[in-house]
């Protein structure tokens, strides 16, 4: 007798078999389609452990990367790495959670030794009895890295100091980074596009430019770090180097340039002080010169005189006759007043060369004060029978050191007395210019050559001419004239014509000028 608790047993039986068989079904379906997905998949797919062997590997990885399935089982994932990068792919892999993904960039190997840029999806997960490692590589196309590159050039253009700046044949801007932009005084760098350096700066710095790129795209020889002063947009100037290089396309025709700005304002200054120091320092080599020369020359000399004459004096004074006697104590006399005049001088000279010399200007009357010298003088000029004029009419107020003035009026009138004829003129005229006080000295002497006239008012230059009675002089006089005059705020300049004369003209603020 069948016992029927043994045939539902054998049906349960049954039933189970059925189930396992239709899973076994299902799973071979999904594991085929799981299998025809990961050799289908259009990038790399790699499944390694945690030491990098492959586990499984696709077919795109065999094509893209040049290995076969047997190849790639005695591989491991990091030899597709440089030495440097191992350990660090190795560590990111490593450092990757339970159900978490990493994603980052890198470079890969291939078989045949070509290296192409990847991006990298990394995903731990669970592989049958063990952790195992997904792996995804996509390559970078050309679009993409076209794209990051030119991410990368923005990039660079905006951060870097340098104004770069992009143009067209016509010269009109095609890409402009952000300090181009600011120079040019526009919001957005899209501002500037279509435009040219006519729209931006004066007129004869945008012909010098378009002038300069027109060459550059005719003869296709780059402009190499021309020294430039530009106009900021803020009003201010600057000094720039400007490079630009032209773009030639693949049939070697000229598209277009990029040129490059560099801010060389600071380094200019620089330049300007050290020459400014440099000029100093020659005028103070040449003050040295000047004093040297004066003290071993011409402060000798008068003493040579001196001695001269005293010496014959002394020993023979009883056999000279009176006129004799009265022609040496006058030698004596004209050699001490020179060496006096030369001393004082030198002294004040020297005292303005160091900023010792006081500097006290106030309101003056000048047409008195120029009296007070025509008077000192009026001796000189009788001994030659120079007429004086002066034509002055009113007083005149002048904010001026009146000792310096003092100085400045006695040189030039003694110089002109000292060049003029006996029987000639010598005329002190003044007029007002605006806020200035124009004095003219003239006279109808000697005159002066080019030559001459080329060596006044220079330190570096000795220049000493003995007048018309043979007068001597200093060397120092016009140069004293220049630095006081100078100092007051005025100018001091002259006209000349051999044979006809001299007019020396200077000028001094009628009101003090600082306040």
């Amino acid at each position: 007798m069948i016992n029927m608790d043994s045939i539902s047993e054998i049906q349960k039986l049954k039933n189970l078999i059925e189930f396992q068989k239709e899973q076994l079904e299902l799973l071979y379906k999904s594991e085929k389609k799981y299998k025809q997905f990961f050799h289908l998949y259009n990038n790399a797919l790699f499944i390694v452990d945690f030491t990098g062997a492959f586990i499984e590997v696709n077919q795109f990885a065999c094509d893209r990367y040049g290995y076969s399935f047997e190849e790639f089982s005695k591989l491991s994932f990091f030899d597709f790495y440089s030495d440097l990068d191992k350990n660090l792919i190795s560590e990111k892999i490593k450092s990757i959670g339970e159900n978490t993904y990493a994603n980052f960039e890198s470079k890969h190997f291939a078989k045949n030794g070509q290296v192409f840029p990847v991006e990298i999806l990394v995903h731990k997960f669970d592989h049958g009895s063990s952790e195992a490692i997904l792996i995804i590589c996509t390559e970078i196309s050309n679009k993409q890295k076209l794209e990051f590159e030119k991410d990368l050039l923005y990039a660079l253009m905006d951060n870097i100091p340098d104004t770069i700046y992009f143009k067209d044949t016509e010269s009109k801007f095609t890409l402009v980074n952000s300090a181009q932009a600011k120079l040019l005084g526009v919001k957005n760098c899209e501002d500037a596009i279509g435009k040219s350096d006519s729209d931006f700066f004066p007129q004869n710095h945008a012909e010098e430019a378009y002038k300069d790129e027109q060459e550059l795209f005719n003869t296709g020889l780059p402009l190499i770090s021309k020294p430039e002063r530009i106009r900021h947009s803020s009003g201010n100037y600057k000094w720039v180097t400007a490079t630009k290089v032209p773009i030639f396309d693949a049939n070697g025709e000229a598209t277009g340039l990029v040129g490059i700005s560099r801010d060389i304002t600071e380094l200019k200054e620089a330049e300007n002080k050290i020459l400014k120091y440099t000029n100093e320092l020659q005028y103070l080599n040449a003050s040295k010169d000047k004093f040297f020369s004066i003290i071993a020359h011409d402060l000798k000399n008068p003493f040579i005189s001196l001695l001269g004459f005293s010496e014959i004096l002394l020993e023979d004074y009883d056999t000279l006759s009176n006129d004799e006697r009265f022609e040496y104590i006058h030698n004596i006399y004209s050699a001490s007043k020179n060496s006096f005049q030369l001393l004082d001088n030198l002294l004040q000279w020297s005292r303005a060369q160091t900023g010792r010399i006081d500097y006290c200007p106030i309101e003056i009357d000048f047409k008195k004060l120029a009296e007070e010298c025509l008077t000192v003088l009026v001796t000189t000029a009788t001994k030659k029978r120079i007429k004086i004029i002066n034509n002055f009419g009113n007083s005149i107020f002048v904010y001026a050191d009146p000792d310096m003035a003092k100085t400045v009026i006695r040189n030039l009138i003694t110089n002109a007395l000292k060049f003029t004829n006996e029987g000639g003129v010598v005329s002190i005229t003044a007029a007002i210019q605006e806020d200035y006080l124009l004095t003219v000295i003239e006279d109808n002497g000697v005159g002066m050559d080019a030559d001459t006239a080329e060596k006044l008012f220079r330190i570096d230059v000795h220049h000493s001419a003995c007048g018309t009675s043979n007068e001597v002089g200093t060397g120092l006089g016009l140069i004293l004239c220049k630095e006081f005059i100078e100092k007051n705020g005025g100018k001091i300049w002259f006209e000349s014509e051999l044979g006809k004369g001299s007019r020396f003209f200077f000028t001094l603020p009628l009101h003090n000028n600082q306040n």
